[in-house]
């Protein structure tokens, strides 16, 4: 990935810094030091960047290499996650130095996207971040579902199945907006870090997999937890209920993480479910000309609009941008008449489609644009509500 350039904030040079950034970590999210220091040693140190005040780490985060689905293309994101400051290094500017250096690198190397969770938002709306989408998790009753329906093989998940699970992940979210790619480098190094023991079971339809669900081994409070679930056709859908609510005497509740509209809950006839958002994920545009291009759009809109993007921190995306649109696909290059005048925090909103261009002008001030340009604005960014089922 390359280390930061910013003065004061680069990759840990050994171990010792490495472990150093971990106790400060387990202090400041509450987690014992030995737990964290064998979840974080466990990244690259290239995904680190530590911040120093004199010869002590004074804070730092971790950059997680990842993809998220937007328009039905993947789109390369920076993750940024356990963004931590020494409690005695607090109200010193250290966050917002490290979020700069980390918002600079993602630019320089063109990476087009930045996500996080944030704990707060002061800090990373002055990163340009705005909140773009929400984690949403589903809690259903087993004994409420009625389905009775065992079309598929089910089988449990081997490490030879891989591939099988990937494509039938990419079918079952790509049309949604911003579901990570859980092939991605930096989900996976996340997942080797942080996740805990599950089983899992696919559902097969000859050699393809329709569908399939991990699940944490412990049953905590009677609820199965669920860390993965998909499905790729309504058929599908139908038997993963069934599997589902098999195990309604072993538990009370089973819970995941997912589209706030699931394809499974319309299939039910009893409403013995509940969404919530959990919680809101933000959003960074780090390269304008390559999160415009590499995103994918609505087939068979043909549409040219002329962007005039507003970015306190990165020069190089404070500029007039022409977009255009056909074939699904975006082609940018700089210039126009900026007709179209955009805070980068409002595009990131535009683009994951979280507030429709109407909403964004008459609620905040990023979108300066007229009915008219509001109005073609308006398909070139539609799309379901944005989700997030992983957290990092």
């Amino acid at each position: 990935m390359g280390g930061a350039k910013t003065p004061g904030v680069r990759v840990p040079r050994n171990e010792k810094e490495i472990v150093a950034f971990s106790d400060l970590a387990c202090v400041a999210f509450g987690v014992a030091l030995e737990l964290g220091r064998k979840q974080i040693t466990k990244l690259d140190a290239e995904m680190i960047r530590i911040a120093h005040s004199g010869r002590s780490i004074a804070g730092g985060l971790v950059i997680y290499p990842m993809a998220q689905w937007f328009g039905g293309r993947c789109v390369p994101t920076g993750g940024i996650g356990v963004v931590a400051v020494a409690p005695q290094h607090r109200a010193r500017g250290v966050g917002a130095r490290l979020m700069r250096a980390a918002v600079t690198e993602l630019h320089r190397q063109r990476t087009p996207l930045s996500t996080l969770y944030p704990a707060t938002l002061a800090l990373y709306r002055q990163a340009g971040y705005e909140i773009a989408g929400g984690r949403y998790e589903i809690t259903l009753m087993p004994r409420s579902v009625r389905l009775r329906d065992r079309e598929f093989e089910v089988r449990a998940i081997r490490p030879q199945d891989q591939a099988a699970l990937a494509a039938a992940h990419r079918r079952a979210v790509r049309w949604s907006n911003g579901p990570l790619d859980l092939q991605s480098p930096g989900w996976r190094k996340a997942m080797a870090a942080w996740g805990k023991p599950t089983r899992g079971y696919a559902l097969w339809e000859g050699s393809e997999v329709a569908g399939f669900f991990r699940h944490l081994v412990e049953f905590p409070e009677e609820t199965l937890r669920v860390t993965e679930l998909f499905v790729d056709r309504p058929a599908a859908a139908r038997r993963m209920l069934t599997l589902l609510a098999d195990h309604r005497f072993q538990v009370e509740k089973i819970s995941w993480f997912g589209s706030p509209a699931d394809p499974l809950l319309p299939l039910l006839a009893e409403p013995g479910y509940r969404v919530r958002l959990h919680d809101h994920w933000m959003l960074r545009i780090t390269d304008v000309e390559r999160a415009l291009s590499e995103r994918g759009y609505p087939l068979g809109l043909e549409a040219q609009l002329d962007l005039e993007v507003r970015d306190e921190l990165l020069a190089g995306n404070n500029d007039r941008f022409q977009l255009e649109i056909g074939g699904g696909r975006g082609r940018v290059r700089r210039g126009g008449r900026g007709r179209i005048r955009i805070d980068v925090r409002g595009l990131a909103v535009l683009y994951s489609g979280h507030l429709s261009p109407q909403e964004l002008r008459m609620r905040t001030e990023y979108l300066d644009a007229s009915p008219e340009q509001c109005a073609r604005l308006q398909p070139v960014f539609a799309g379901s509500a944005p989700w997030l089922a992983e957290n990092f």
